[in-house]
């Protein structure tokens, strides 16, 4: 029936035949199908992209997102044998079209290809940890759901060259928490000596989300730390000292909004001051909902790769380490 349709369509497209003369053939299939199948497959034909408008999936996959959505979807290639539009609307189902329908930034990632100016490798980076901490916020998303978005990220930074752009950033920030973990850890070792503190007792935690304001920018309203390290007073289980490091692939590699508006407030506070980093969901090493780490000014620090493609923690220097403070964040 929907190649009837699409055939019948084709037809009055090709010889300028009047929808009305066309008639009753198609709108007798519109009935059977659905005026939104029709549509859809209008949008496909304006856009040259008729191979995936044969597919039924495909127009329905394209009929869940929104209309702004449908534009940029409409931008990837219907050319054999690749056929990106087809392959990327059969991927999807229910949940990454929700997610996509209340991001639709993300298609800016997914085809930074795309885009005019193209995406660069440090912007690839940046809206890939902005991406990372929308996922994050979602508690039911799907194993399927987090590999279908980084995998399209990556074929993007993959086509512009900039190969493993999108994760190389935040796989030195796994690095450095696996090495910080381990016994006799370099990593640890090396940030003690920058801080001139003895690290060996404290406990390493990985991707904290801390309380932002929300904007525009950061609708999630957090920030999500790399690492967070704490000590714990033996006698009362009581935390009594923090200290939040930001991994970086280089010095200049860009930041989230989120770490924006949560590091600018942290350089703005005066010297010697405790910044208070609240908990945006509940963390089984450090508290509930709401429950607020003071970190001093001096112990929120960034840590960065030795270079852009060399992301071992075993290869950072005694200069790789910063204050927050003393860097520029934008």
């Amino acid at each position: 029936m929907i190649l009837l349709v699409l055939i019948l369509m084709q037809v009055g497209s090709v010889y300028g035949v009047d929808r009305e003369v066309a008639g009753t053939e198609i709108a007798s299939v519109e009935s059977a199908i659905g005026q939104e199948f029709v549509n859809s497959w209008s949008d496909f034909s304006k856009a040259g992209k008729r191979l995936a408008a044969l597919d039924i999936n495909v127009l329905t996959q394209y009929n869940k997102l929104n209309s702004a959505n449908r534009a940029f979807v409409l931008r990837f290639s219907d050319t054999s044998p690749n056929r990106t539009l087809s392959t990327f609307l059969n991927s999807t189902n229910d949940e990454i079209v929700s997610i996509l329908n209340q991001n639709e930034y993300f298609f800016d990632v997914m085809q930074g290809h795309k885009l005019e100016p193209p995406l660069t490798s440090m912007e690839i980076i940046r809206d890939y940890g902005l991406i990372d901490e929308v996922l994050y916020e979602l508690p039911e998303l799907t194993e399927n759901a987090d590999i279908f978005f980084r995998k399209w990220i990556d074929r993007s930074a993959n086509i512009l060259n900039h190969f493993g752009a999108a994760r190389r950033g935040t796989q030195f920030g796994k690095n450095l928490a696996t090495n910080m973990n381990q016994a006799n850890s370099y990593v640890k070792s090396l940030l003690g000596s920058f801080l001139d503190k003895d690290l060996s007792n404290y406990q390493v935690i990985t991707e904290v989300p801390f309380v932002v304001n929300i904007t525009e920018n950061t609708p999630g309203g957090f920030m999500k730390a790399d690492i967070v390290l704490v000590k714990i007073d033996e006698i009362d289980d009581e935390i009594i000292d923090v200290i939040v490091v930001e991994a970086k692939l280089t010095d200049v590699s860009p930041y989230t909004p989120a770490q924006i508006l949560k590091f600018t407030a942290v350089k703005e506070a005066a010297d010697g001051a405790k910044i208070p980093f609240e908990l945006k969901f509940p963390n089984d090493d450090i508290g509930q909902v709401g429950y607020v780490l003071d970190v001093p000014k001096e112990n929120v620090v960034r840590i960065t790769a030795k270079n852009s493609d060399d992301v071992l923690a075993e290869s950072i220097k005694l200069d790789n380490i910063d204050l927050i403070k003393n860097v520029i964040v934008e």
